[in-house]
C-alpha cells in the first residue's frame, strides 16, 4: 500500500531547511527517513528528526507520516496510529494520512477511509481501505463498488485485483474471483501472491488440481511463502495425502510460526491420523494466535467430540458461531482473506465413525421430550430414514452447504438452513434432503441481524 505515499527527498529537504542541491550528502538523517529499503533506519531517522526543535508543523507531519509507514510494515499497528494521529494533528487535511490510517484500523477492526475520499474524491488508497473495510463487516456488494472504483482510478496496480478477487471469493462467485486473479496475474506473473490466492480459489471450487499448479507455481516464485505452503497442505489435505499435507503444514509452521492456519491445518491432519492430543494442541496453539479465528475452534470442537468432551465441544462451537467467518492477515501484498467456509473440514468424521443403525433417526426417536421444549431447533443432514452421501471430496455435502451459509450477516437461522437445503437437494440431484425440527419462539441470527 506504500506504492503511492512516499515523498520526494527533495520535498522534504527543503520543508526542515536543508539545501536542496546537496541534502543527501549534507544530512544522513533525512535520507534515512526516507529509506524505503531499510525500515528499521527509516523509522530511526525520522525519530532522529522528529527530535529537532523547531521544526515547522507540516515537516512534523511528514516525518510522523513517514514513521508511521515503517510501522506499518512493521506490523507495529498500534505506533502507526499513535504516529498518523500525530501527522493529523499537524496537518489535519492530509488525505494520505487518513486513508493510511484507515487501512491500519482496517486491520484492527475499526476503519474509517471516508474522511479521506472527501478531501481527495480520486485517492485510490482510500478507497481500498473502505472495500476492506466493508468486506470485514460482511457487506460484500458495497465492498466491490468501492474497489471497482479504485481499480477504475488506478487500473495498473495489481493488488487492487488481489483484493477485489478476495471478496467475490467470499461472495462464492469464484468465476469472477479468478478472472481478478488472471487480470493481477497479467499485470506482473513474477508475484507469487496472486497464484497463492488463485490456488486457494481453485480449491473453494474443487479443482483440485489447478490448485495444486497454482499452489506450486507460488512457491517456485518465493521459496519461503509461508501462506502458500499452508495452502498446499489443505490441497494435499483434500486429496486425502496426509503426509504430504503434514510436510507442507510443517514448513509453513517453520517459516513463520506466527501464522495461525499452518497450526491448524496441521492439527486437521493429526486429527484425521486419529492423533487427537497432537491435533489439540495444535488447534489450541492457533487460538493463542488467532483468537478470532472460527476455523480453529470448529477443529478444537471436533477433537472434543471425538474425545467424548461434549460440554467442551459445545462451548468450542459456540466460540466459532460468535466470531465472523472469515478474518485478514497481512500476506506479501494485500489482505489475503482466510475463510472458514472454505478451510471447513466436515464436522461428521465422528458420526460416520462411531457404529450407528442405517439411516438418521427421526425426530420422534431421540428421545422423551428432545423436541416438546420451546425454543429448541434440531437440524438434520438428511431427512428420517435416510443415510447421508458422503460426497466425492473431503467434504460432505451438508457440511459444504452448512459452512457455506452459516456465517452469512443478517440470515435468519431457519432461512439459512433453507438455503443449505435447496444446495443440498441441488448438489446431489435430489438423493439427500436435509431436515429440521423446530420449536424456536423468535427468530435467530447467528451472524448478526440485518
Amino acid at each position: 500500500m506504500l506504492y503511492c505515499i512516499y515523498f520526494l527527498l527533495l520535498a522534504l529537504s527543503l520543508l526542515i531547511g536543508v539545501p536542496a542541491a546537496n541534502a543527501e550528502n549534507t544530512d544522513p538523517d533525512v535520507a534515512a527517513c526516507n529509506n524505503i529499503g531499510d525500515l528499521d533506519a527509516r523509522i530511526a531517522g525520522c525519530t532522529r528528526l522528529l527530535a529537532r526543535k523547531n521544526l515547522p508543523a507540516r515537516s512534523q507531519a511528514i516525518l510522523y507520516l513517514q514513521r508511521a509507514q515503517g510501522y506499518v510494515r512493521h506490523q507495529q499497528f498500534d505506533r502507526a496510529i499513535q504516529d498518523y494521529d500525530a501527522s493529523l494533528k499537524r496537518d489535519p487535511n492530509s488525505a494520505i494520512a487518513l486513508g493510511e490510517r484507515a487501512v491500519v484500523y482496517n486491520q484492527i477492526g475499526d476503519p474509517d477511509a471516508d474522511q479521506a475520499i472527501r478531501l481527495d474524491p480520486n485517492y485510490v488508497l482510500a478507497y481500498a481501505a473502505r472495500g476492506n473495510a466493508l468486506s470485514q463487516k460482511g457487506q460484500f456488494d458495497q465492498a466491490i463498488v468501492a474497489l471497482s472504483k479504485s481499480i477504475g482510478l488506478d487500473p495498473k496496480q495489481q493488488w487492487l485485483y488481489i483484493n477485489r478477487s478476495t471478496v467475490w471469493n467470499a461472495k462464492g462467485e469464484t468465476d469472477r474471483a479468478i478472472a481478478d486473479l488472471d487480470a493481477a496475474i497479467r499485470l506482473d506473473p513474477k508475484q507469487a501472491v496472486p497464484y497463492n490466492n488463485r490456488c486457494w480459489v481453485w480449491t473453494a471450487k474443487g479443482e483440485l488440481d489447478n490448485a495444486l499448479a497454482d499452489c506450486n507455481q507460488a512457491l517456485e516464485l518465493d521459496a519461503n511463502f509461508a501462506v502458500a505452503y499452508s495452502n498446499r497442505g489443505v490441497v494435499w489435505f483434500q486429496k486425502g495425502e496426509l503426509d504430504s499435507a503434514l510436510s507442507d503444514f510443517n514448513k509453513a509452521i517453520r517459516i513463520d510460526p506466527s501464522y495461525w492456519a499452518g497450526f491448524t491445518g496441521r492439527g486437521d491432519v493429526w486429527r484425521k491420523k486419529g492423533e487427537l492430543d497432537r491435533a489439540l494442541a495444535d488447534f489450541q496453539q492457533a487460538v493463542r494466535i488467532s483468537p478470532r479465528a472460527a476455523r480453529s475452534f470448529v477443529s478444537e470442537g471436533l477433537v472434543f467430540e471425538a474425545q467424548g468432551q461434549i460440554d467442551r465441544a459445545r462451548s468450542a462451537y459456540q466460540q466459532a458461531v460468535a466470531l465472523p467467518t472469515s478474518i485478514s492477515v497481512i500476506g506479501a501484498i494485500g489482505p489475503v482473506t482466510e475463510s472458514f467456509r472454505r478451510e471447513q473440514e466436515q464436522t461428521q468424521d465422528a458420526s460416520r465413525s462411531a457404529k450407528l443403525p442405517s439411516g438418521l433417526a427421526s425426530p420422534s426417536s431421540l428421545g422423551k421430550g428432545a423436541t416438546t421444549g420451546a425454543g429448541t431447533l434440531l437440524a438434520f443432514s438428511t431427512a428420517p430414514g435416510q443415510i447421508a452421501l458422503d460426497g466425492d471430496g473431503a467434504n460432505s455435502p451438508f457440511s459444504l452447504a452448512l459452512a457455506r451459509h452459516i456465517g452469512t450477516p443478517g440470515l435468519e437461522v431457519q432461512q439459512m438452513l433453507t438455503r443449505v437445503r435447496a444446495e443440498v437437494v441441488s448438489a446431489t440431484h435430489g438423493k439427500q434432503v436435509p431436515w429440521s425440527n423446530s420449536s424456536l419462539l423468535g427468530e435467530v441470527y447467528l451472524a448478526g441481524k440485518p
